[in-house]
Protein backbone atom coordinates (compact mmCIF):
# COMPACT_ATOMS: atom_id res chain seq x y z
CA UNK A 1 0.00 0.00 0.00
CA UNK A 2 3.16 2.53 -0.21
CA UNK A 3 2.50 5.33 -2.42
CA UNK A 4 -1.24 5.21 -2.06
CA UNK A 5 -2.95 8.71 0.04
CA UNK A 6 -4.18 7.43 3.71
CA UNK A 7 -7.66 7.52 2.95
CA UNK A 8 -7.26 4.78 0.39
CA UNK A 9 -4.90 3.06 2.49
CA UNK A 10 -8.02 2.57 4.52
CA UNK A 11 -10.50 2.05 2.13
CA UNK A 12 -8.05 -0.91 0.72
CA UNK A 13 -7.48 -2.06 4.57
CA UNK A 14 -11.15 -2.33 5.22
CA UNK A 15 -12.12 -4.56 1.77
CA UNK A 16 -9.43 -7.00 2.64
CA UNK A 17 -10.73 -7.13 6.36
CA UNK A 18 -14.09 -7.77 5.02
CA UNK A 19 -12.86 -10.22 2.68
CA UNK A 20 -11.03 -12.30 5.26
CA UNK A 21 -13.82 -12.29 7.81
CA UNK A 22 -15.83 -13.35 4.92
CA UNK A 23 -18.60 -10.57 5.20
CA UNK A 24 -20.27 -9.13 2.34
CA UNK A 25 -20.25 -5.74 1.97
CA UNK A 26 -23.98 -5.70 2.20
CA UNK A 27 -23.78 -7.42 5.67
CA UNK A 28 -21.43 -4.79 6.69
CA UNK A 29 -23.78 -2.37 5.79
CA UNK A 30 -26.62 -4.60 7.19
CA UNK A 31 -24.53 -4.49 10.59
CA UNK A 32 -23.54 -0.97 10.33
CA UNK A 33 -27.17 -0.02 9.94
CA UNK A 34 -26.10 1.82 6.41
CA UNK A 35 -27.55 0.76 3.00
CA UNK A 36 -25.12 -1.11 0.33
CA UNK A 37 -25.05 2.17 -1.68
CA UNK A 38 -23.89 4.72 1.29
CA UNK A 39 -21.25 1.99 2.30
CA UNK A 40 -19.84 1.83 -1.16
CA UNK A 41 -20.04 5.50 -1.39
CA UNK A 42 -18.02 5.88 1.72
CA UNK A 43 -15.49 2.78 0.94
CA UNK A 44 -15.07 4.69 -2.66
CA UNK A 45 -14.37 8.16 -1.24
CA UNK A 46 -17.52 9.57 -1.43
CA UNK A 47 -17.59 10.74 1.92
CA UNK A 48 -15.92 10.91 5.40
CA UNK A 49 -16.60 11.89 8.99
CA UNK A 50 -14.87 11.38 12.09
CA UNK A 51 -16.33 10.72 15.63
CA UNK A 52 -14.35 11.97 18.50
CA UNK A 53 -15.15 11.44 22.40
CA UNK A 54 -14.32 14.72 24.05
CA UNK A 55 -13.60 17.89 22.04
CA UNK A 56 -12.21 19.83 24.74
CA UNK A 57 -10.49 23.18 22.32
CA UNK A 58 -14.24 23.85 20.86
CA UNK A 59 -16.96 22.64 23.76
CA UNK A 60 -14.82 22.79 26.68
CA UNK A 61 -14.25 20.15 29.23
CA UNK A 62 -17.37 18.05 29.55
CA UNK A 63 -18.71 14.92 31.16
CA UNK A 64 -18.54 11.75 29.45
CA UNK A 65 -21.91 12.31 27.64
CA UNK A 66 -21.38 12.92 23.84
CA UNK A 67 -19.68 11.65 20.72
CA UNK A 68 -18.22 14.78 18.33
CA UNK A 69 -18.04 14.62 14.38
CA UNK A 70 -15.50 16.44 12.71
CA UNK A 71 -14.88 16.77 9.32
CA UNK A 72 -18.05 15.77 8.05
CA UNK A 73 -17.25 16.57 4.03
CA UNK A 74 -19.65 14.60 0.70
CA UNK A 75 -17.71 14.74 -2.79
CA UNK A 76 -19.92 17.29 -5.31
CA UNK A 77 -20.58 13.79 -7.19
CA UNK A 78 -22.08 12.48 -4.41
CA UNK A 79 -24.54 15.39 -3.38
CA UNK A 80 -28.17 15.76 -2.88
CA UNK A 81 -28.42 11.90 -2.12
CA UNK A 82 -28.95 11.76 1.55
CA UNK A 83 -25.41 10.48 2.37
CA UNK A 84 -24.56 13.34 4.74
CA UNK A 85 -27.76 12.24 6.94
CA UNK A 86 -26.98 8.84 6.67
CA UNK A 87 -23.73 9.03 8.15
CA UNK A 88 -24.83 11.65 10.74
CA UNK A 89 -27.25 8.75 11.65
CA UNK A 90 -24.83 6.33 11.70
CA UNK A 91 -22.64 8.26 14.13
CA UNK A 92 -26.32 8.90 16.64
CA UNK A 93 -26.21 5.22 16.47
CA UNK A 94 -22.60 5.31 17.45
CA UNK A 95 -22.55 7.27 20.34
CA UNK A 96 -25.83 6.15 21.38
CA UNK A 97 -24.69 2.57 21.90
CA UNK A 98 -21.30 4.01 23.86
CA UNK A 99 -24.20 5.25 26.24
CA UNK A 100 -23.74 8.53 25.61
CA UNK A 101 -26.81 11.14 25.15
CA UNK A 102 -25.67 13.61 22.58
CA UNK A 103 -23.89 13.90 19.61
CA UNK A 104 -22.44 17.60 18.74
CA UNK A 105 -20.91 18.95 16.08
CA UNK A 106 -19.46 22.18 15.07
CA UNK A 107 -19.38 24.43 12.06
CA UNK A 108 -18.19 27.99 11.14
CA UNK A 109 -21.22 30.69 12.28
CA UNK A 110 -21.06 32.17 8.96
CA UNK A 111 -21.84 29.28 7.36
CA UNK A 112 -25.54 29.95 7.05
CA UNK A 113 -26.50 26.91 4.63
CA UNK A 114 -24.45 24.22 6.96
CA UNK A 115 -26.03 25.69 9.57
CA UNK A 116 -29.69 25.38 8.28
CA UNK A 117 -28.25 21.94 6.85
CA UNK A 118 -27.98 20.62 10.23
CA UNK A 119 -30.98 22.00 11.84
CA UNK A 120 -33.00 20.23 8.95
CA UNK A 121 -31.28 16.87 10.51
CA UNK A 122 -32.33 17.70 13.70
CA UNK A 123 -29.50 19.41 16.10
CA UNK A 124 -29.79 22.19 17.84
CA UNK A 125 -28.22 25.24 18.36
CA UNK A 126 -26.28 25.21 21.49
CA UNK A 127 -24.61 28.51 21.17
CA UNK A 128 -21.44 30.51 18.96
CA UNK A 129 -18.34 30.24 20.37
CA UNK A 130 -16.06 33.46 19.37
CA UNK A 131 -12.58 32.52 18.56
CA UNK A 132 -10.46 35.32 17.38
CA UNK A 133 -11.46 36.71 13.87
CA UNK A 134 -14.13 34.04 13.10
CA UNK A 135 -16.89 32.24 15.47
CA UNK A 136 -17.75 28.54 15.62
CA UNK A 137 -21.78 27.66 15.38
CA UNK A 138 -22.36 24.59 18.35
CA UNK A 139 -25.02 21.97 17.95
CA UNK A 140 -26.28 19.16 19.73
CA UNK A 141 -28.60 16.44 19.12
CA UNK A 142 -30.47 13.49 21.56
CA UNK A 143 -29.31 9.96 21.25
CA UNK A 144 -30.93 8.20 23.57
CA UNK A 145 -33.20 8.83 26.61
CA UNK A 146 -31.21 9.20 30.18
Amino acid sequence: MTGQPAEEQLRTHVRTALARAHISQAEAARQLGLSTKHLSQMLTGHATLTLTWADPHVWGEQPDDAGYVHGLAIRRDAAGQGLGAVMLAWAGRAVAAAGRPHLRLDCMAANAGLRAYYEHVGFTYVRDLPDGSWSASLYEKRTVSV
